[in-house]
């Protein structure tokens, strides 16, 4: 009986949903479209329902995507089908970049129309109809409609001859070859324009579906003109997966370090266009730098690095003495620079600690990067952490965060000994302003230093591998951009580079004898 009741229930909610996907395209696609790797329903994710949404209420739409988030299956599958399903007459087509990939959705289509029951539940009358071909069919229909209901189309295949279109998905048309060069990007947008979009009926829909290949190609053109546009990058804003049975942090991490790379990563998963004439710093910079830096790795305190790399130790003449004493040598210095972000919501900024080892040479190598969300008790303790293991001088951004968080741990009711150890702080206040876009002193200058192989960048022997929080600071840095949010590694990288600077342009005046006169058997530094 209870069977019986349970098995009535699924069908009512069953037929439900059934009349709910004749009205909602995205119910549809739910119900009908399958993973193409196990045959079952597809996991519909909240950024499927809104780009039908927005294709509801937007006629021309552009939606930047990482790969693999389903973009092709829900609107050059699933949607025509549920417009075909709507009305019979309506027609329809798919550009893409090859003949293959264009054939591939047409196969689809015509799967769906033959072979599932779901789709024949929600729409009865969507059957094969007299042309079915591997690059174009029919449904059946009513008489006298001489184009297609659906056709695909390569951009390598020539203009759509006589078509008019009541929708149009332009899916993945976009590639390498066809955005390299201006007279390519050209190209491929006259295509588009005069072969496809010439085409359309007086009520036509647009879904340009695309990767970021570059800032001037068809689909930023096609943004600038006034289509309505969302992106759709691996990570969101707050840092976590978009699909994360799709996209695990792991496979994110596997995709960066020993697939795509950092700079290709940034493009095409974080969706970042890169125009190498805009580009403030280039990936080749990083090369000279890395190379310096191969063998060598992150460490977690002074003492590690002398551990790890006696032969880098002895160079930098620390001897146990020092070691033992709790200083540095004279001709070195380790900068800590902090940027700290409060809250541990997922969309709040990082905080990020960026420790620089200052060397006799001046040059400068990185010796640990931290970053995360973390509570205010948690960036005081990670502060006095780096302070002690690295016997760093540090320097924290003077704004109001920062102040808040050295105020709140020198409060009465706070511990003691936490007390005792902020005060014991070497910490100084980095104000940043107008100063952060100054090219000389600025988070740009740091292209002069790269550029010059000032920096030592550790790595693996061979295979130049980085360490993740490194990958992540080589990606803020080739995606910076002076008019968006600067990347919170990257900042923190800047305040310990400003501060290296100012003890190198001290040590250089009193290492100059022009410089300097003997009074009472001490150095004064002149002028």
């Amino acid at each position: 009986m209870r069977e019986d009741i349970f098995n009535k229930h699924a069908v009512q909610a069953y037929w439900s949903h059934v009349s709910l996907a004749r009205r909602d395209p995205a119910t549809f696609c739910g119900m009908v479209l399958r993973d193409e790797r196990t045959g079952a329903e597809i996991e519909m994710q909240e950024f499927h329902f809104e780009w039908h949404d927005l294709l509801n209420k937007h006629r021309f739409v552009v939606l930047f995507t990482c790969p693999e988030l389903g973009k092709t299956q829900q609107l050059a599958v699933g949607r025509i089908l549920w417009f075909l399903g709507k009305d019979t007459r309506r027609r329809y087509a798919v550009l893409s970049a090859t003949q293959n990939a264009a054939k591939k959705v047409i196969s689809v289509c015509k799967s769906l129309i033959e072979n599932s029951d779901v789709l024949h539940d929600i729409f009865p009358d969507l059957k094969r109809g007299e042309l079915w071909t591997d690059t174009a069919f029919e449904v059946q229909r009513p008489p006298g409609i001489k184009d297609p209901s659906m056709q695909a189309y390569a951009a390598d295949g020539g203009s759509i001859q006589g078509a008019r279109l009541d929708g149009l998905v332009i899916d993945d048309v976009l590639t390498a070859d066809n955005t390299r060069t201006a007279y390519y990007r050209d190209k491929i947008d006259t295509w588009v324009k005069t072969s496809a979009l010439s085409r359309l009926s007086g009520e036509a829909w647009v879904a340009f579906l695309t990767n970021v290949w570059h800032r001037d190609d068809a689909a930023h053109r096609a943004e600038k003109l006034g289509w309505t546009s969302r992106r759709y990058p691996v990570r969101t804003l707050g840092g976590t997966s978009i699909w994360p049975k799709r996209w695990s942090e792991e496979r994110i991490e596997e995709f960066k370090t020993e697939v795509l790379g950092p700079p290709e990563f940034s493009r095409v998963m974080m969706l970042k266009s890169r125009d190498d004439a805009e580009k403030r710093f280039k990936q080749e910079w990083f090369e000279a730098c890395l190379a310096q830096g191969e063998g060598l790795s992150l460490v977690h305190s002074f003492d590690d690095l002398c551990d790890r790399f006696p032969d880098l130790s002895e160079s930098l003449q620390i001897n146990e003495t020092i070691r033992r004493m709790g200083g540095l040598p004279e001709n070195l210095m380790i900068i800590s620079g902090v940027d700290i972000a409060v809250g541990k919501r997922s969309n709040s900024g990082l905080s990020s600690i960026f420790s620089l080892l200052s060397k006799p040479d001046f040059s400068r190598q990185i010796l640990s990067i931290e970053a995360g969300r973390w509570s205010g008790p948690e960036i005081i303790s990670r502060i006095i952490s780096v302070h002690d293991r690295f016997r760093s001088t540090l320097f924290v951004e003077n704004n109001a965060a920062q102040d808040f968080i050295i105020q709140w741990a020198l409060e009465r009711d706070a511990h003691p000994d936490l007390q005792n150890r902020v005060r014991g702080l070497r910490i100084h206040a980095f104000t940043t302003g107008s100063n952060k876009l100054n090219p000389f002193y600025g988070v740009e200058s740091l292209a002069a230093e790269l550029a010059a192989a000032r920096w030592v960048i550790p790595c693996e022997s061979g295979t130049r591998r980085v360490d993740s929080q490194v990958a992540e600071w080589m990606t803020e840095v080739l995606d910076y951009s002076p008019d968006e949010h600067t990347g919170d590694r990257m900042m923190s990288g800047w305040f310990a580079m400003e501060a290296c600077r100012a003890y190198e342009r001290r040590r250089r005046r009193t290492s100059d004898p022009t410089r300097q006169r003997l009074e009472g058997g001490r150095a004064v530094v002149l002028g």
